[in-house]
């Protein structure tokens, strides 16, 4: 129908925008590596650790706050104050930014060494995690419920290809890397997680009205 042709080519215009934090979620996969390996102190109390080892951060993050996550909406949900399916959207995209705003922050107040604390790390690549259970699940989540039904799965398809998109872009956006100084590279990964954001923000209501979510 011509509704369900709307919506469909709604879905497509949410695939396209998840392209926007894949970009800056991504980027702790490759360049985030190269930069704990040049900046971050890898002998903290603990223990020496691999830099390789911080690919592990995000994904343990992304299975660590599911029961938090659930918790929260679930506690919000019987106040009447639960985030509707594209906010939650939007405060995945944020939580990239303020993520990239922690390698910032590390940056920032570097030790005279000009080394950067692990904790710092640790806290962003936690953070990227974290956002990701925040818009990838909400994503999938309305497509399911959105698209009718001959496209369901295709568009569930579909969507992985922002991975694609944010993949690439990512590897463009990375090739400035070692142009540029370290907290003003961070603060372009930040600033792409808040336009995601943003453009959540400024259209959500009219988006939201056309999937038929909260």
């Amino acid at each position: 129908t011509q509704a369900e042709k709307l919506r469909s080519w709604a879905l497509v215009g949410l695939i396209l925008l998840t392209v926007i934090p894949n970009i800056a979620y991504t980027m702790i996969w490759s360049i985030g590596i190269l930069w704990v390996d040049e900046r971050v102190v890898l002998a903290p109390p603990l223990g020496s650790v691999p830099p390789n080892w911080f690919t592990s951060i995000h994904a343990f993050a992304s299975i660590a706050v599911v029961p938090l996550l659930l918790g929260l909406w679930a506690a919000q949900a019987r106040r009447g104050r639960e985030p509707g399916s594209l906010a939650k959207f939007g405060i995945g995209a944020a939580i990239t930014g303020v993520s990239a705003l922690l390698f910032v922050a590390g940056e920032l107040v570097a030790g005279a060494d000009g080394k950067v604390a692990a904790w710092w790390a640790i806290a962003g690549f936690f953070g990227m995690g974290t956002a990701f259970m925040w818009y990838w699940p909400t994503l999938l989540t309305v497509i399911s419920q959105s698209a009718p039904p001959k496209l369901n799965a295709t568009l569930v398809s579909a969507s992985y290809l922002s991975f694609f998109a944010g993949i690439t872009i990512m590897g463009w956006v990375g090739s400035f890397y070692s142009e540029m100084d370290r907290v003003s590279f961070w603060l372009i990964d930040a600033a792409i997680g808040f336009a995601g954001a943003l453009i959540v923000w400024l259209i959500h209501k009219p988006l939201s009205n056309r999937l038929g979510v909260g």
